[in-house]
């Protein structure tokens, strides 16, 4: 059974900081999902598997307190080079395909000209429940490449190869609870 654990809180990068809690050895049960909601001050809703044992919520909240978005000076200049494809939905659930253009069809994708990488992703969201994107190369998932939650985030560590010709499309991933409304989501592409 979940557990909520509401917090005073906001950070551009929503994703990473996912994964460095469920990364962290001295929190052992997993969290599945963080929900923002809108206001003045930021409230946000960490979702784990099971309740945190009391240490557990002190090194919680501790990682919260240091926690600092990791974007570094080369990255700064990647994304100045990087090429930029937008993903849209005007809802998401599991499994269901993010547009390009005006399009949606598990047969449609961004293609790539030349080989490259996927040095970032940024998104916004409207309103509605947090869930993962997941990344398809050629109609084949890939990777999970960030969970999104109402707002506004990004992950500017990634590091996915890219070759010339493929398809690049974007997924609702089985992670999350519920409908997400209004998304936006972008992929910076470096070539090599």
């Amino acid at each position: 059974m979940s557990v909520e654990y509401p917090r005073t809180y906001t950070s551009p990068c929503a994703g990473v900081l996912l994964a460095n809690i469920n990364a962290n050895g001295l929190i052992v049960p997993g969290l599945e999902q963080i929900i923002q909601y809108p206001g003045s001050p930021p409230q946000w809703v960490f979702v784990f598997s099971v309740a945190l044992s009391p240490a557990e919520v002190i090194e919680f909240d501790n990682t919260l307190a240091t926690f600092v978005c990791p974007v570094s000076t080369s990255a700064l200049s990647d994304i100045d080079d990087a090429n930029v494809y937008t993903f849209s939905a005007p809802g998401l659930q599991a499994f269901t395909w993010m547009r390009v253009g005006q399009v949606v069809s598990s047969s449609v994708g961004v293609p790539i000209p030349f080989d490259g990488t996927i040095i970032g992703v940024a998104y916004h969201q409207d309103f509605g429940a947090g869930r993962d994107i997941d990344l398809y190369i050629n109609s084949i998932f890939n990777t999970f490449i960030i969970s999104i939650v109402p707002g506004n985030g990004n992950n500017m560590s990634l590091n996915i190869p890219v070759k010339q010709n493929d398809k690049l499309q974007l997924r609702g991933g089985s992670g999350g609870f519920g409908y997400s409304q209004g998304i936006v989501v972008d992929l910076y592409v470096k070539w090599t």
